[in-house]
């Protein structure tokens, strides 16, 4: 009769959790410190409060959208792990042309790229969270939404 030996259960490498939460707060932080800026950005294009809801709007949009394509066309054909440096860099390169748009038009419709972009970052990051949660069977999903609260911290 033999003895068998089972190893104990091993935890899965975090390094996708930290990826994902990493950008999720340089994301949230960078966001931040353009929110500071808004009221100048506003005078500078001589823009009103009321017509800048329309801008939030587009974002909100093009963020909406993108999280509908990312979930079910995107992460299930590249992968929640390629998305993710794909959506950081874009929100990169996206956010820093909103910022920096000379004109109310650009402006406006620079907002829909931004909101898009974000919208490829945030469900890769969710995916990974949950894959984590299920791998390790611990809580992860909480300290993923705290990250969206680090951020803006680290921002403002």
């Amino acid at each position: 009769m033999t003895m068998r030996t089972e190893k104990p259960p091993t935890s899965p490498p975090l390094s996708p959790i930290i990826v994902a939460r990493s950008t999720i707060i340089i994301c949230i932080q960078t966001v931040g410190c353009w929110f500071v800026f808004i009221p100048w950005k506003l005078d500078m294009l001589d823009l009103a409060k009321k017509d800048f809801g329309y801008v939030l709007l587009a974002f909100g949009i093009g963020s909406i959208l993108s999280m509908q394509i990312t979930n079910k066309v995107l992460i299930p054909r590249i992968g929640p792990q390629c998305l993710l440096p794909i959506g950081m860099i874009a929100f990169s390169i996206a956010l820093y042309s909103w910022v920096t748009s000379p004109g109310i038009m650009m402006f406006a419709i620079l907002a829909f790229p931004v909101g898009f972009t974000f919208g490829l970052i945030n469900p890769s990051a969710t995916v990974i969270t949950v894959a984590a949660e299920r791998e390790t069977g611990r809580r992860l999903l909480p300290l993923h939404h705290a990250c969206f609260s680090v951020g803006s911290l680290m921002g403002i």
